[in-house]
């Protein structure tokens, strides 16, 4: 009997183990080589509203360096392979024209080089990829040595013309001179940028521009919103600021920041009492530890019913962590109106610097990273984060062959797969970005999808509008983001559910269905989202673009 209940047991244990786990597939690897055949690499990412994904990066002669070569830096567009698409061992990465300050002109002893190289980024309301800030290096012809700063302006590509901004930043931190290096771009509701932080003095030492100015990219004017001097250091991180926009204002305060000490902290640009920061540090942080250096967050999908999944809308989930830290393989949730962290979410997995993607069925995908210790092929299987189910974890079946840590990219295309690229190994500081990209496609690809065969371009707030549906009949509908990712943050990642008016059978296998646009700038500030409908299994549909204004 006692064996009989034993076996009993392991059964349970493995069904519940079976279903914890997806069914979700790796494409084929594919390399980005320039027309000259030198390999290009991505460490930026950024999804334009015409489909192409824009990359900001370097090439190099050789794939697999025996030690760091001669590099030049690159920003170029790709467009992603169609679903079900044979893929080529290789593609061409066609370098951009940029219109820089600097490129290579010597001013005696310096030879001074600007690129777009650690820029902060994010799309504009009418859908223009603008990157503030970028890396200034001052190459000295008579030692050799290199010093680094950050750039003092911005510059725009809106699908086919590159622009630069026509004024300089505001700020002005240890250099005397405004300059940004890893800054933060954050999309405000009235369709500014905030920009904040980073660093002004780059290498051979760094010095933080703790400081929040915006960006109006409708003249390239900008406006200092906390001086530098005057912002908590609390929310400093060496690998950007995770700033987000809160849906709704929590005691008159508009964004929430986390920098790496993992301390909340909230921000009312023009406010009286601009900053608060929150003593509360991400759970189970050991005493000294940084616990969000080398973490990724996301702000978890907006619902029309508030906490209708356990959590208040504007909450935020913050996977991995701190190098050779338990954080590494843990997720925790910060509750900006309830002013708390939930309990930590087991991951099981050390990821650090992973990337986390909003997938259009709600979950959040947590890819990537590197254990920061040894070669665990952990990293290397996808995971998803439930949060309408009490935060279950559950994991990818198959595994990518190679890890992509730091400076690796994610983003959700509008099929609803995953664009993985980029990426070092386990051993950081000795490795270079690996040259190839991958498509991940979570479980729901291969499932009947339902499908949009009508729906408008352009999205006015609060106002409902018809769409046509293919398939089983939607049982909801979501926006999300056009992303724009670098450093394990996505700065344009956004997720907010639709009211569905109506719904009526149109003949065939189709539906009528009437939608209701966002209500507010707050909930999803103007510009381009990704449109999904949902079946009662929470399938989605592939997505159609359109504009929000």
């Amino acid at each position: 009997m006692l064996a009989l209940q034993l076996g009993a047991a392991a059964q349970t244990a493995a069904a519940a183990k079976v279903a914890r786990v997806e069914d979700d597939a790796w494409s084929p690897q594919v390399t980005w080589r320039r027309p000259d055949g030198w390999y290009a690499t991505a460490i930026h990412a950024s999804l334009l509203p015409d489909g192409r994904v824009l990359f900001i990066g370097y090439v190099r002669p050789s794939e697999f360096p025996t030690a760091f070569e001669e590099t030049e830096r690159v920003v170029f567009p790709m467009t992603p392979h169609a679903l079900g698409a044979v893929l080529p061992p290789e593609v061409t990465a066609v370098p951009e024209d940029v219109p820089l300050d600097f490129n290579g002109e010597l001013f005696f002893p310096y030879e001074i080089e600007d690129d777009l190289f650690c820029s902060g980024h994010t799309l504009t309301a009418d859908g223009t990829f603008v990157a503030v800030g970028g890396t200034r290096t001052f190459g000295d012809v008579v030692t050799g040595n290199d010093y680094q700063s950050g750039l003092p302006y911005a510059t725009a590509f809106d699908g086919a013309t590159w622009v630069r901004a026509p004024n300089d930043m505001l700020v002005a931190g240890t250099l005397g001179t405004p300059a940004r290096w890893y800054p933060a771009c954050t999309r405000l509701e009235d369709g500014r940028i905030l920009v904040t932080g980073g660093f002004d003095l780059v290498f051979p030492t760094l010095a933080a521009n703790l400081s929040v100015e915006i960006l109006d990219p409708a003249d390239g004017s900008w406006t200092v919103a906390s001086a530098y001097g005057a912002t908590p250091t609390e929310i400093a991180n060496p690998d950007y600021s995770h700033v987000q926009l809160l849906p709704a204002p929590v005691n008159g305060f508009e964004l929430l920041v986390l920098g790496d000490d993992g301390l909340p902290v909230l921000f009312a640009p023009g406010g009286a009492v601009p900053w608060l920061v929150i003593q509360q540090q991400r759970p189970e942080t050991p005493a000294g530890v940084e616990p969000n250096n080398g973490a990724s967050s996301v702000l978890l999908p907006l619902r029309i019913a508030h906490g209708e999944w356990g959590y208040a809308n504007g909450s935020v989930l913050v996977a991995g962590g701190g190098a050779g830290t338990p954080l590494m393989s843990q997720a925790a949730v910060f509750d900006p109106v309830a002013s708390a962290w939930l309990p930590p979410i087991d991951l099981s997995i050390r990821r650090h610097h992973p990337s986390t993607v909003l997938l259009p069925d709600g979950r959040v995908l947590v890819v990537s990273g590197h254990d920061a210790v040894t070669a665990d092929p952990g990293v290397t299987r996808a995971q998803y984060v439930d949060p309408a189910r009490g935060f279950q974890v559950s994991w990818g079946r198959s595994q990518e062959s190679v890890v992509r840590g730091y400076h690796s990219v994610a983003l959700l295309l509008p099929d609803g797969r995953v664009f993985v690229g980029g990426g070092r190994d386990h051993e950081t500081g000795a490795t270079v970005e690996k040259t190839s990209f991958r498509y991940y496609s979570p479980g729901y690809v291969k499932k009947p999808r339902p499908a949009i065969t009508q729906a408008p371009a352009a999205l006015t707030y609060g106002a409902g509008f018809p769409i046509t549906t293919a398939g089983q009949a939607p049982a909801e509908a979501v926006l999300i983001g056009l992303g724009s990712m670098t450093h394990s943050f996505d700065m344009n990642q956004r997720y907010v559910q639709l009211a569905v008016s109506s719904v009526a059978p149109a003949g065939g296998s189709g539906f009528d269905v009437v939608l209701v646009a966002p209500p507010n700038a707050r909930a999803a500030p103007p510009g381009h989202y990704m449109l999904f409908v949902l079946d009662a299994d929470r399938v989605p549909s592939t997505a159609r673009i359109v504009k929000l204004s």
